[in-house]
This record gives C-alpha cells, structure tokens and sequence, in this order.
C-alpha cells in the first residue's frame, strides 16, 4: 500500500518553478516516508525515513504537507 502527495510551486517573479513528491509506503520494519524534490524539468534529490508503522508514515506526510503549503506548495492532481 502507498500513499502520495505530489505537490509544485511556480511563481515566474521569483524564477520558481519547483516540484515536492511525498510518498507513505509499508515496509518490512513498518512504514517510511519518502520526500523527493527539485526544480519542474530536472532530476531532484531524494531522502527516505524510516517509521514504525504505515499510520505513523501517513502522519508524517500530513505533517510536511502542512509545512510545504505554508511555502507556497500547491498540491496538484
């Protein structure tokens, strides 16, 4: 089972054009939260945390959704 978010931020005065990926998935040792991330058009970095369980990932990514809204992240699709 997983869960994603996919978030962009683009704003032409500032020159941003970037993209947020979150992504809740069951491990063998529970859960991890995946956050991907980078410029529209271009290969981004990755980091992988693990949790201790699937419900625990999916509080995380509700967590850093709230935060990336607040910098102007608009969830798309």
């Amino acid at each position: 089972m997983k869960y994603k978010v996919y978030l962009e931020s683009i704003d032409p005065k500032c020159n941003r054009a970037r993209w947020y990926r979150l992504t809740a998935t069951i491990t063998l040792f529970g859960g991890a939260v995946t956050r991907e991330w980078g410029r529209i058009g271009q290969k981004g970095r990755c980091h992988t945390l693990q949790v201790g369980s699937f419900t625990e990932a999916k509080r995380l990514v509700q967590r850093i959704l709230r935060v990336r809204e607040r910098h102007g992240y608009v969830v798309v699709g």
